[in-house]
């Protein structure tokens, strides 16, 4: 009862602020035509894999990427915006989903969590995950949740625009569910276009855990290759818009923050493998 009320109490706060928000608390040619289709289905096999539960994952190359928001947009904790050099890691294609969650709760004998007030459906995603769980769920399939920097190269997909397609708000319902189109609810995955990399809900349907700590000034200090996050603090870092946020919060660069006990009913996850570990 504590944490419920806990959790009510930071949901009215947190309602205000970037990516916080919820109801809720705690997918007849010639020889040389056929060649080259051949190539490029082996290409674009190679840069996919399918991960224990079954999700398929999506190959990130290591390389530069300008992480954060430039001077005029995104919240102060979002600068300065500055150079980021990751190694290569897979990411899923879509959110975890409330099917694929239920399949590791059978297998680990865990309950699944408060169901939502318009229930449970298959290939939603999850949520109401507390950080632990999501971290529970990611080892349970090999995997490891992505930390802020892994999650916000994948969004932008090469991009340095405010979303993964450009500057305009106006076309943001062509990619994401979010406070306009959402009907105060989630909605199956991988319906809206994908990014670039053929990523799906980036930017909305749910806000997604990430493996690191929060810190405010964060950027101001980081390391520029394979940043992880501070050694410790109160809050996780949350990634992305989802169903409930408005527009303003819906941008690649969008750092969230919860106490990782606590969990909200527009909150989910989705998980990463570094290339190295196939």
């Amino acid at each position: 009862m504590r944490r419920v009320i806990v959790s009510i109490l930071a949901f009215l706060w947190l309602s205000w602020l970037p990516c916080h928000a919820g109801e809720e608390t705690s997918d007849a040619g010639g020889s040389s035509q056929t060649q080259n289709g051949t190539s490029q289905d082996a290409a674009a096999s190679s840069r996919t894999i399918t991960g224990k539960d079954g999700a398929e994952m999506i190959l990130v190359d290591e390389g530069e990427f300008m992480m954060g928001s430039p001077d005029g947009e995104g919240w102060q904790s979002e600068r300065p915006h500055h150079k980021v050099f990751l190694d290569a890691y897979y990411i899923d294609k879509y959110e975890v989903t409330v099917k694929q969650y239920r399949k590791f709760c059978e297998a680990t004998g865990k309950s699944m969590p408060r169901t939502p007030s318009f229930g449970w459906q298959d290939d939603h995603p999850v949520v109401n995950i507390m950080w632990n769980d999501a971290v529970a769920y990611a080892t349970w399939a090999g995997k490891r949740l992505p930390t802020e920097a892994e999650w916000e190269k994948a969004c932008r997909a090469g991009s340095e625009t405010r979303y993964c397609y450009g500057d305009d708000a106006g076309n943001l319902g062509e990619y994401a569910w979010f406070s306009v189109n959402s009907g105060n609810r989630t909605h199956p995955v991988g319906q809206k276009k994908p990014n670039a990399w053929g990523l799906y809900d980036m930017h909305g349907n749910v806000c997604e855990w990430c493996s690191d700590w929060y810190e405010e000034g964060y950027y101001k200090s980081s390391p520029d290759r394979n940043p992880t996050g501070p050694e410790n603090g109160r809050y996780r870092v949350l990634c992305g818009g989802s169903w409930y946020n408005r527009d303003l919060n819906c941008h690649s660069g969008i750092r969230g923050w919860l106490d990782p006990s606590n969990w909200l009913v527009n909150y989910g996850f989705r998980c990463v493998r570094s290339a190295g570990s196939e």
